[in-house]
């Protein structure tokens, strides 16, 4: 019973805490990786541990290395693998029928950092306009809005505070276009237009927000397993 009890704690403890943080790590990178190839799977698709439905984190770095001209372009995007199936969501082509998030050069003209649901039209990030050598911290919020069965918003910050990640408010950036993705499981990087340059990405972490419902349900779990326990003994 005090196995039992001691095995509870520690699982209830750290049902808690991931309640409190409020996010689940689907994806975290290594280390840094520098892309300097234009190609629609510079790096190919990458699984998530688990499927998002709702609400999904996106945090990383990039630091262009060469000539900026017009339209140096490296996009994160997210799609959906269905294995077996035709639904399949923005894996293949130009991923540009679903969300992405990056680097696309204006020359001088604007932001070079965007976001963007699906197609080609960008919302840009206020102070985006790039800098060789220097250091962009992109953060994201991709979700569905009140009602919405599809993931239709996509926030983003550029060298966001910890106020601005603890809230998700003040984005830099919004995507308001309708990404036609109910789930998604995968992502990946496309790159286009980089001659003799290169992005270095680094930091990449993906996150999920999971739904109020999932943590409650396991925290009753648990507590309906001790009470069950304690009857038994």
């Amino acid at each position: 019973m005090k196995i039992l009890k001691a095995i509870l704690a520690v699982s209830l403890s750290s049902l808690c805490f991931g309640a409190s943080a409020g996010v689940v790590s689907l994806y975290e990178a290594a280390g840094p990786f520098a892309i300097s190839s234009n190609s629609d799977n510079a790096v190919p698709k990458m699984a998530l541990s688990s499927i998002v439905g709702d609400d999904l984190l996106v945090d990383f770095s990039v630091a262009f290395n060469g000539t900026v001209d017009a339209n140096n372009f490296l996009g994160l995007w997210f799609g959906y693998d269905a294995p077996g199936t035709a639904n399949d969501k923005n894996l293949t082509g130009a991923h540009t029928s679903g969300p992405n998030i990056g680097v696309k050069t204006q020359l001088g003209s604007g932001s070079d950092l965007f976001v963007r649901n699906t197609g080609t039209n960008a919302s840009w990030l206020t102070g985006g306009n790039i800098t060789p050598g220097q250091t962009y911290r992109l953060f994201a919020h991709l979700y569905k809005s009140s009602g919405s069965a599809t993931f239709n918003r996509f926030d983003a910050w550029l060298d966001p505070s910890d106020a601005e990640i603890a809230s998700l408010s003040g984005a830099d950036a919004t995507s308001s276009l309708n990404s036609g993705l109910q789930a998604i499981n995968v992502f990946g990087f496309r790159s286009a237009n980089l001659s003799g340059d290169t992005i270095t990405v680094s930091g990449l972490r993906i996150q999920a927000i999971p739904e109020p419902g999932v943590l409650a349900l396991a925290g009753l779990g648990l507590a309906g397993l001790l009470v069950s326990r304690r009857r038994m003994s």
